[in-house]
């Protein structure tokens, strides 16, 4: 295997151009191609089907990209290991519990894949519960976990990417039902269903709404959206959750009057955070670079 015949083969097929690969290689476009050919050659297969303005990978050629992918992926992450420039590119995966999902977060993440756009993709995969973040982190699934839970680990990083505000919500009967009544009244009307992982949102707001005297008489949580955003539409429950108008556009807001902020981190471990994909993360939320934290441990 003459492995520059396949890079040549990987940056081609990624951009789609053997003159946008050259470019980025730093060779003549005829020389990539020649390059390809000879790979072609050497094992019988044809990888494109050549086209006026692009190339298209046969199927042959999917599955070599597949492969190839993967194999120089991680040859970027050792490069990126080795020096501290921006020589490395390679995409990049987040996690984000479910329940966090919201349109500060998605910004965050759209911002973050402009950023990052130069040097590969920016991948999501949703992480039911704060277990599965950290089993996504210690296992390397995930460069970057998105959690409401602050780390005190020593091995690994916290960043604040976003503020996000507990709301609560009922359907339409409900609220007009109790429309005469304070908000401070009206969460004693009907338990109180927390779209969360765990009990910690419910502590959280219960001891915020305390300052504000407003106390909950029931209260529980559930990592299934469906299954409390059905008891709310059915007037059984009020729902609280991170503010989303598009997915509670069936439900009335109700408050409260006072924000409630959960701030939300991103985590990453402590080893990578001088990595190319942890310096673009911390370039975006303005954090100097020799900065290891912003006072959150």
């Amino acid at each position: 295997m003459n492995w520059n015949h396949l890079y040549c083969f990987y940056e081609a097929a990624k951009h789609k151009s053997v003159k946008k690969a050259a470019l980025k290689m730093g060779l003549a476009s005829s020389t990539v191609s020649e390059q390809i050919k000879k790979l072609e050659q050497n094992y019988g297969v044809q990888l494109f089907e050549r086209k006026v303005r692009e190339i298209v990978l046969t199927k042959k050629g999917e599955e070599v990209f597949s492969h190839a992918k993967g194999v120089f992926s991680n040859g970027m992450r050792l490069v990126d290991n080795l020096t501290p420039h921006d020589d490395g590119g390679y995409d990049v995966t987040f996690s984000i519990e479910s329940h966090l999902e919201s349109p500060n977060i998605a910004t965050v993440l759209a911002d973050y894949y402009s950023a990052y756009s130069d040097f590969g993709h920016t991948i999501t995969k949703r992480s039911k519960n704060f277990s599965q973040t950290m089993y996504y982190l210690e296992n390397d699934t995930v460069d970057v976990a998105i959690s409401d839970k602050k780390l005190s680990n020593e091995l690994y990083e916290n960043f604040l990417v976003a503020q996000n505000y507990l709301k609560f919500y009922a359907n339409e009967t409900v609220a007009k039902k109790y429309d005469h009544l304070p908000f401070e009244k009206l969460v004693k009307k009907l338990p109180i269903g927390f779209l969360s992982s765990d009990e910690k949102m419910i502590v959280s707001a219960k001891q915020i709404l305390k300052d504000q005297k407003v106390y909950l008489k029931e209260a529980f949580f559930s990592e299934h959206l469906h299954y409390l955003l059905t008891l709310a539409q059915r007037g059984e429950i009020i729902l609280a959750a991170i503010g989303n108008e598009s997915i509670y556009q069936e439900l009335y807001c109700l408050g409260p009057e006072h924000d409630i902020h959960l701030p939300t981190f991103a985590i990453i471990k402590k080893q990578n955070e001088n990595l190319l994909f942890a310096r673009k993360l911390k370039d975006l939320l303005m954090i100097e670079a020799d900065a290891s934290h912003l006072n959150l441990h």
